[in-house]
């Protein structure tokens, strides 16, 4: 089995740039909220949400994985945005 984020893959946005997404895109494209400086933006909460729907975790499991898998890795330039609700203005 391929480990779930099969880690980043390399893909051109919209603007013709390089940005990084989370993969599957069929799971995490739903947490995408927008993009900034050529990056993709995602809520947190919703990449907890997915992680939780998807692998059938717990909050603390979803909360784990994320934070050492997905949060704290750096892929270079086009590396993604995370927002959680609070960094979120309406």
């Amino acid at each position: 089995m391929k480990p779930l984020l099969d880690i980043i893959q390399l893909e051109k946005d919209l603007t013709g740039t390089d940005a990084l997404f989370l993969e599957p895109r069929d799971v995490f494209d739903k947490a995408i909220i927008g993009s900034e400086d050529n990056k993709i933006v995602y809520s947190e909460d919703t990449i907890l949400d997915v992680l939780m729907e998807s692998e059938k975790w717990t909050y603390e499991e979803a909360l784990e994985y994320y934070e050492f898998n997905i949060e704290c890795a750096y892929m270079g330039n086009g590396t993604p945005i995370y927002l959680n609700g609070s960094d979120i203005c309406t």
